[in-house]
């Protein structure tokens, strides 16, 4: 038997051990290097809300040690989302990050309509957070909480209960979840028996309490849980669910409850987006880093901290509800932003409830307003009337000045329309106001001089016309001009088009009541000016006509937007 020569196994054991040393040697020298020798390094501008767990995805791709060419590092900044949006459009200085993640769409609409029309009009949505009124435990009990999961409804409610609780607001032109409650005020008010008025109503209870930060909000709530400590803070306003659950585990003492839109407002959404001036590797990286963020291994690091995912699910992370509350819901679907001209709309109204007025209302007190209401059990035009202007006070800011007059033929002399009340402030008159309207009575055999008179109150309000407020003269009546000795329509209408100057805005809004009304022609008279004409066959009907147009002076043209 013949046995292999030592010699060539010898030789090759020697090939092996050096090739093992020399790669053992490679390994080692690769171990000792950094794990990315020189990484692309890109910073991300993302909200508070969402900082944190964009921070550990951060962190976990230095982990990863990727030693490709394209390697890269992220650096998370926590960045108010309106000082970003401030930087982009110039209004601010700073530093402008690769990409940015603001907690709403909304701020990247802001920043295109300031200017940076580069600015993408969506990203990808990495999480969202529905948009919930926040209630104070105590208030939430009188509302019936927990025995039941309580509504916006429950909270908006024209009642004493829900009246009694104070209501806040971040401004809804500087943030996101301020202007998606103003879509669940009209949704909740909608359902009302005169939508229009019980909006102003709703949305005149938060104006008091505006804050220009989020944050302010928190700090007007009541130290503490105890009712007692409820009456003169804050007990109730819009902000993410985020928001609640962090400040219930930072705050056990002063909990709130969050209560759902039904149906859903506007959630934060969130969105990522890589900015224009970012280029070459660092755009590669901020998108590399983006499929990092939508990848499912990422979403419980969001939800733990409160973040649902982009189509609303809480997930296994997600913060329970706090001991002695109802569970809170798994899935809240996500309603996005609504188109702009619908944002803009519903911020007219919003400017425009919280503008204050000098108006001059005019009271037909002509004969006609004696007849009675068919099937109103004796009720008159001028009582129906009369009411409509008496709850119409009500609607009034104390800031708003006001001015009373009624109208027939010679009731002050030659003059056919009489002063009641000199137009000032609400605040020291609004009792005196409110019992002038209701004590007006119409004049048995009086005309309706109605040319003469709303000629006479447009001068009258022009001549201290205040570019602080709008401008309004409200005429009720139920007539048309009889008055033989007074100016014709056409005359009426070329001098106020001659007076209307579009740089002091001045309207006129007619109440017309009765089948004896031409609206038509109030309609073309208001038209001269900007204003409107608001009728109703049924005087029985004017209380909510009177109130629409009250709603109508919430805006002005051409801001005005009419559904």
């Amino acid at each position: 038997m013949r046995v292999a020569a030592p010699l060539p196994i010898m030789a090759g054991l020697l090939v092996v051990v050096v090739l093992a040393w020399f790669g053992f040697q490679y390994a080692n020298a690769r171990l000792r290097q950094p794990a990315c020798a020189d990484p692309t390094t890109v910073t991300i501008a993302a909200d508070s809300g969402v900082a944190p767990g964009l921070a550990e995805v951060a962190a976990g791709v230095a982990r990863d040690d990727d030693r490709s060419p394209g390697c890269y590092r992220v650096q998370i900044v926590s960045a108010d989302s309106a000082t970003i949006a401030d930087r982009l459009t110039g209004v601010a200085d700073g530093d402008i990050p690769d990409a940015w993640v603001p907690d709403s769409t909304f701020w990247l609409r802001r920043a295109r309509a300031g200017g940076a029309i580069e600015l993408p009009e969506a990203g990808a949505s990495l999480a969202s957070s529905p948009v919930v009124l926040a209630v104070v435990e105590p208030a939430a009990r009188r509302l019936g909480w927990p025995q039941r999961q309580l509504t916006w409804d429950d909270v908006l409610a024209a009642n004493p209960t829900a009246e009694s609780i104070r209501l806040g607001l971040a401004d809804p032109a500087r943030n996101p979840a301020g202007l998606s409650a103003l879509f669940g005020v009209r949704e909740v008010t909608g359902r009302a028996a005169t939508p229009g008025p019980a909006q102003v109503a709703a949305l005149r209870r938060l104006s008091p309490n505006v804050a220009a930060r989020a944050a302010e909000l928190f700090e007007r709530l009541p130290p503490s849980s105890d009712p007692a400590a409820l009456a003169d803070a804050l007990g109730a306003f819009p902000t993410s669910e985020q928001a609640v659950l962090r400040h219930n585990s930072q705050q056990p003492t002063q909990q709130l409850v969050p209560v759902y839109a039904e149906p859903a407002v506007p959630a934060l959404d969130y969105p990522y987006v890589v900015l224009s001036t970012t280029t070459g590797e660092r755009r590669t990286a901020t998108e590399r880093f983006l499929e990092r963020l939508l990848d499912p291994a990422a979403r419980p690091l969001l939800q733990a901290r409160g973040l649902r995912s982009a189509d609303g699910e809480a997930g296994d992370g997600f913060p329970a509800a706090p001991a002695g509350g109802l569970p809170l819901p798994p899935l809240v679907q996500p309603l996005q932003l609504p188109a702009a001209a619908d944002l803009d709309a519903i911020l007219a109204v919003w400017s425009g409830v919280n503008r204050s007025a000098r108006l001059l209302a005019v009271i037909d007190v002509s004969g006609s307003m004696n007849a009675e209401i068919p099937g109103a059990g004796g009720l008159t035009r001028i009582d129906a009337t009369a009411q409509a202007a008496q709850q119409g006070m009500g609607l009034f800011k104390d800031t708003t000045d006001v001015g009373l007059w009624a109208f027939s033929t010679n009731l002050d002399g030659d003059r056919d329309y009489r002063q009641l009340a000199p137009i000032g402030p609400m605040s020291t008159q609004r009792s005196r106001l409110v019992e002038l309207a209701g004590s007006v009575r119409g004049l048995t055999g009086g005309k309706t001089n109605l040319y003469d008179t709303v000629l006479a109150a447009y001068q009258t309000v022009k001549q201290g016309w205040d570019p602080a407020r709008l401008n309004v003269v409200v005429v009720l009546t139920d007539g048309r001009d009889d008055d033989v000795s007074s100016i014709n329509r056409d005359q009426l209408i070329a001098e106020l088009t001659r007076q209307n100057d579009p740089n002091r805005p001045l309207r006129i809004i007619f109440i017309g009541i009765g089948q004896d009304v031409d609206a038509a022609e109030l309609d073309q008279i208001a038209a001269t000016t900007g204003g409107r004409a608001f009728t109703t066959p049924n005087p029985a009907g004017i209380r909510e006509v009177f109130a629409a147009a009250l709603a109508e002076m919430t805006c002005l043209p051409p801001e005005c937007v009419r559904r």
